[in-house]
């Protein structure tokens, strides 16, 4: 992975409608249950990675207008 020993790896999601679970490497990261999101992945990484989430969406009343899915970035965040 080339990482240095202390450098932490995390998913970012900024932009979500819904909740449900976030796999990687059929590891369950947690669960998703705001619009962000972020989980430290590091020592799940191996050389080929397999991200999941599954969203359930259902818009109520103050989601009008609100999409569902990701719709936001999605980004790896390497820090030390």
């Amino acid at each position: 992975t080339n990482l240095d020993p202390d450098e932490r790896v995390s998913i970012v999601f900024d932009g979500i409608g819904g909740t449900g679970p976030v796999m990687l490497n059929g590891q369950q990261l947690g669960a998703i249950e705001a619009t962000t999101a972020r989980f430290e992945i590091t020592p799940l990484l191996q050389p080929r990675n397999e991200l999941v989430v599954e969203l359930s969406f259902t818009p109520g009343p103050h989601d009008a207008g609100e999409p569902g899915g990701l719709w936001g970035p999605v980004v790896i965040e390497i820090a030390r």
